[in-house]
């Protein structure tokens, strides 16, 4: 198969009628038939390319017929040599069966909502298992179900993250697998509050945090604003202060607010966090990208009024980015700003010379290969403009291959850090 799509009912069952055909003549000449080879080069959609490998498995297992893949290395390879690495066309070669779950197809891919429907066709089977892998991971159950089940909703994916699922039918002691499908999860739009990004260094007020909603721009764990003031429509707990402003409160454990900014200059900041509490109690940190302050600990101020500062440090690079507020665990405190103040600019004269690293192709499209000094304790990072970390690795030798499927084109940063403090950064463009 070449480049194209592939998949239609009319494209099934024009494999069927031939397989079929194929199947009449050896059993009407007794002649036993192999078929010595097929295969889709890697250009085609990741789904298309896989509902065609499934496709000529099933015909060829259900008319008894030995097969052979075509793997040349190259556009058509399933065993990258190099990294002896097997694509995912090989758990369709040895667990496919013409009774495998099949025709998976998505219904929502939104925010962190993934819906997944198939068809069942093992008889006898005793449960489904539905399971979810992102393009640099592996495979792992997600749920279990019974053998009757046709559909499936994932609520804890991420939006912009990219993910693969697959279906196994358990049945006798034998596993069929359907062949998997990917999908991109799109994030709901996001959009500074109340306009434009916030120019840093300067002030954060907490209750302006991004437009989005629950998942993508924050999270609160009830869905609506118990107190009601400044922005009455959206989940985060927000009171008015009696100053006149507002403040975040009511925070529970887990929840985080993000915030769109724009750094002028890249440096280490002193970011102050302004939190009120009756008692004290409580953690909670500032992040951005690879970088995060540590963890601050609010104090006792008397009342819900009186506010302390927090401080922490944190290294930001210039330009867009997100910051999130991490309240990792709540308590009666209540947050009213964060405030980023410039203590040391970003000098090339004055930093230690960075290790060089290698990064090709670029600009890429599927992959790119990095290569570093060898060091103990390396990982890479991969971050797109607005500071989220799509890609993490621990490199494991001189040279690294980093997948980019399901990236949108764009600008990148590299980062590779050595025993946790940055090393060095490297632009990246993706077409």
């Amino acid at each position: 198969m070449g480049q194209g799509s592939w998949g239609t009912e009319a494209d099934r069952n024009a494999v069927a009628a031939k397989f079929q055909l194929v199947a009449d003549w050896s059993a009407a000449h007794g002649i036993p038939v192999m078929i010595s080879e097929f295969g889709a080069v890697r250009a085609t959609p990741f789904n298309d390319r896989m509902a065609f490998y499934a496709a000529y498995v099933d015909g060829a297992v259900a008319h008894g017929m030995a097969f052979m893949v075509w793997d040349d290395g190259g556009d058509f390879h399933i065993y990258d040599r190099k990294w002896r690495t097997w694509s995912e066309e090989k758990d369709i070669l040895i667990h496919g069966y013409p009774d495998s779950p099949t025709r998976l197809a998505f219904t929502s891919t939104v925010d962190t909502l993934v819906t997944l429907t198939w068809v069942n066709r093992a008889e006898g089977a005793t449960h489904l298992t539905v399971e979810r892998r992102t393009i640099d991971g592996v495979f792992a159950p997600l749920a279990e179900l019974p053998p009757d089940a046709t559909a499936f909703s994932d609520t804890t994916a991420e939006g912009g993250q990219t993910y693969q699922y697959r279906i196994i039918a358990h049945s006798g002691g034998v596993d069929r697998y359907s062949y998997p499908i990917q999908t991109t999860v799109t994030p709901t739009a996001r959009a500074s509050y109340p306009a434009g990004p916030h120019p840093l260094p300067g002030t954060l007020e907490a209750e302006d945090f991004d437009e989005g909603g629950e998942g993508l721009t924050y999270h609160d764990t009830d869905a609506e604003n118990i107190p009601g003031a400044y922005r009455p429509g959206v989940g985060v707990d927000i009171a008015a202060r009696n100053d006149g402003g507002y403040q975040v409160t009511h925070i529970a454990s887990g929840e985080w607010l993000e915030y769109t900014v724009d750094v002028a200059e890249a440096g280490l900041y002193e970011v102050t966090v302004y939190v009120a509490s009756v008692g004290g109690g409580g953690r909670l940190r500032v992040v951005a990208g690879g970088e995060q302050t540590s963890i601050l600990n609010p104090i006792a101020t008397g009342s819900d009024q009186a506010l302390a500062p927090l401080s922490g440090t944190l290294s930001l690079a210039a330009g867009p980015q997100i910051i999130r507020l991490s309240l990792l665990t709540g308590a009666a405190y209540h947050v009213d700003r964060m405030e980023f103040r410039l203590v040391g600019a970003t000098s090339t004269e004055d930093a230690p010379p960075a290790p060089a690293i290698t990064v090709y192709p670029n600009p890429a499209t599927t992959y790119v290969h990095v290569v570093a000094p060898a060091a103990p304790r390396q990982v890479l990072s991969l971050y797109n403009v607005l500071g989220q970390r799509l890609r993490h690795l621990t490199l494991a030798g001189p040279e690294t291959r980093l997948d980019l499927d399901g990236l949108p084109p764009g600008v990148y940063l590299l980062r590779l850090e050595r025993d946790g403090r940055p090393a060095t950064r490297h632009t990246l463009v993706k077409h």
